[in-house]
């Protein structure tokens, strides 16, 4: 993806350079001297700096920020040069290129007499950034690294000391943060550059000449990772010193490997865009507890969002990535104990996960009404049971996802089922999308979690039955989520959020995704959709503002637009695609003016499923071939998981099936039927024995 300083574009922001430790946005330059160009109102827009996921300072670290009662991510400085003698000068014209595929960002920069040519990657494996630079004409140039955050301040708390090494400089420091972090940061080149540290600055200085190139890299290693962090940087420092390439390539061919596990192929460019940015930056933002809205300050410190992970962990699974969809659910298995400590006692087992939590399990956040969500839960129980009918891991559904299952649902059925008097089942008073405000009783969507929540743990003690003493519960659970169904709040004609409720919210969707309670003929269903979406524009955004539906509502909405088999899934992913930037990233919100948060997870991960959904979907032994894909997208192709442990490969010319594969990954060795709409023929493809005629279900 390109963009150049003349293009038309909106909202300007760097590209994202990460490998889920290391997070660093660099600009058409490839440094950290400006936070974007936006037009008009802009809001929580990146701090531009180095960061490091998971490393925190304490509540008590930062008294002059009193608005900031949350345990923040510590920078780690941040990226500068000087050309010429002049700090950080602006080019005339540029251009710059995020290439997805091998995971780097190039750019070309025009001076006054002078061009400058940068390739910038963070290495796939481990915590490097590289600047290289490459110049047309003699100049003077340093490279500078400045230890210091966003807002040009020292990094708080942060001791060091500066020790010359050959072209570079190490630092060795502490932090004092929530845990006393101590590591090293090396800052080298691979030419012969001076070196010097002087007010918490590290500068690379060189006469570069006509055609001469140089990469700068800065690496960076502590004991929150591996406690011989020192043995470790001196080996990297040797290796990337030995062959600077080889280093480069074998991280882009580890990108490439990556980036080939799916593939989709759509006549619609700017849905291929989007989806292939998408791709790239989950894989940027994978950590290795789970994946945060963002690896800064502005996207709510990097902690991770339960609800959220519903939307990251399906759009992974659906695209083969199960190592990084593990990690979800391996991570909120760990931090079980901390859930299950914060509701109960001698008496009652039971586990309820905040709503925002850090890398031990623990809540943070901002007080507000946004603290009562319980829906959460449901969606961490999802991960697990959308991961087993992915893989077919029984294993893993015993040992990992029923402990879950069953302390989440111990919760909702203690606390949140309520029986009136009239015999009417309900969830009681708590926060629905926040959009609504506070704690409301009977919320669609809350009960439509309480619902799945329910059957999921039935379906999962049904699979591991020797938990013979938990029979009474799980039979509990399905009667309770039977009864739970009969009093959705409703005004007789379609779904409403919650009784008497004059707003409207995409919450009345959640029937269908992520919960799927609702079959795909229910009425009242169809109306609740279409009455939100007639005024979507009004309502499509987390908050209040804004003139348009947010990216990450417009793939929610397709996602329940696949589902249920309607094309206009097609529509709405167009529709998110409209609010992308330069490199086709996903905004919370990307309005003219109104703009939140670029780079936002929660919506690539929404676009990225829906896409999928829209072409693959497997129910029981039939396997639905672009289900909700128009007749207009004639030629098509892709390659995605499907449940049972499948890969699909597909393509399709002019609307004639070319090539169709499935790969088995073990497991189930069933019969799977195939079914395809009736616009796309597959005569050729069965005279050719690419399938068989038996295989079709009719």
């Amino acid at each position: 993806m390109k963009t150049t300083k003349n293009s038309e574009k909106i909202n300007y922001a760097p590209p994202l350079l990460g490998n889920g430790s290391l997070s660093v946005m660099l600009d058409y330059c490839g440094r950290q001297g400006k936070v974007g160009a936006f037009d008009g109102k802009t809001c929580c827009v990146p701090e531009i700096c180095v960061w490091k996921a998971g490393r925190r300072y304490r509540y008590d670290t930062i008294p002059e920020r009193p608005e900031h009662k949350r345990f923040t991510l510590i920078p780690f400085g941040m990226v500068g040069e000087i050309i010429n003698g002049i700090k950080n000068p602006e080019p005339y014209d540029w251009e710059q290129t995020l290439d997805t595929d091998k995971g780097f960002m190039q750019s070309e920069c025009k001076f006054d007499g002078l061009s400058i040519g940068t390739r910038a990657y963070v290495h796939f494996d481990f915590d490097l950034l590289s600047v290289k630079k490459t110049f047309d004409r003699t100049a003077d140039y340093s490279f500078v690294y400045k230890l210091k955050g966003a807002d040009g301040k020292k990094i708080e708390r942060l001791c060091y000391t500066a020790e010359k090494i050959e072209n570079g400089i190490v630092v060795s420091y502490e932090i004092d943060g929530k845990e006393m972090y101590h590591g090293k940061i090396y800052v080298f080149c691979d030419a012969d550059v001076s070196a010097e540290c002087k007010n918490d600055e590290i500068m690379l200085s060189k006469r570069f000449e006509n055609g001469e190139s140089a990469s700068m890299f800065v690496l960076y290693c502590d004991d929150f990772d591996r406690a011989d962090y020192a043995d470790f940087l001196l080996e990297k420092h040797s290796e990337i010193l030995e062959n600077p390439e080889k280093v480069f390539e074998e991280s882009a061919q580890k990108w490439a490997d990556y980036m080939s596990i799916s593939r989709v192929s759509l006549g619609d460019k700017k849905i291929c865009d989007v989806y292939k940015t998408a791709q790239y930056h989950l894989k940027t933002l994978s950590t290795k507890w789970s994946l945060p809205m963002g690896i800064n300050n502005a996207l709510w410190h990097g902690v991770f969002f339960a609800f959220d992970e519903i939307f990251t962990g399906t759009a992974l699974m659906s695209s083969g990535h199960f190592h990084e969809a593990y990690k979800i659910c391996k991570f909120r298995f760990d931090t079980l104990d901390r859930a299950i400590q914060r509701v109960s006692n001698a008496r009652v087992r039971q586990a309820n996960y905040f709503c925002e939590t850090m890398e031990d399990g623990r809540g943070t956040g901002v007080p507000g009404f946004w603290t009562e969500h319980v829906f959460q839960n449901v969606s961490i129980v999802l991960n697990f049971w959308e991961y087993y009918k992915y893989t077919g891991d029984t294993e893993f559904l015993k040992s990992m996802a029923y402990p879950v299952a069953k302390h989440c649902a111990a919760y909702f059925m203690n606390n949140m089922v309520y029986t009136e008097e009239s015999g009417k089942t309900v969830i009681t008073a708590c926060t629905d999308l926040e959009r609504l405000g506070p704690s409301v009783t009977n919320a669609y969507m809350t009960t439509c979690s309480a619902i799945k929540l329910f059957e999921v743990l039935y379906s999962v003690w049904r699979i591991v039955s020797e938990y013979d003493t938990d029979a009474e519960f799980a039979e509990k659970c399905l009667k309770t989520a039977d009864a739970l169904r009969k009093y959705l709040p409703n005004d007789g004609e379609k779904y409403i959020p919650y009784p008497n409720c004059k707003d409207k919210s995409i919450g009345v969707l959640s029937g269908c995704f992520p919960y799927k309670v609702q079959k795909n003929d229910d009425e009242m269903q169809k109306k609740a959709i279409e009455n939100f979406v007639s005024d979507e524009l009004k309502f499509g955004n987390m908050y209040s503002v804004g003139r348009h539906i947010a990216p990450w509502y417009a793939s929610w909405k397709a996602t329940v637009y696949a589902d249920i088999s309607d094309e206009r899934a097609y529509y709405s992913l167009k529709q998110a695609t409209e609010s992308a930037g330069c490199f086709a990233e996903m905004f919370e919100i990307n309005e003219k003016d109104c703009v939140f948060r670029p780079w936002f997870t929660t919506a690539a991960g929404s676009f990225i499923y829906a896409v999928n959904r829209m072409l693959v979907q497997r129910e029981g032994d039939v396997l639905y071939i672009a289900p909700a894909l128009p007749e207009s997208e004639k030629s098509f192709s892709f390659k995605l998981s499907a449940y049972g442990n499948i890969t699909v490969e597909v393509a399709v010319e002019n609307l004639k099936l070319t090539d169709f594969k499935i790969i088995r990954n073990g497991g189930e060795n069933g019969k799977i039927k195939l079914k395809f709409p009736k616009h796309i023929d597959v005569s050729d493809a069965v005279k050719k024995g690419i399938i068989k005629q038996d295989d079709l279900y009719i």
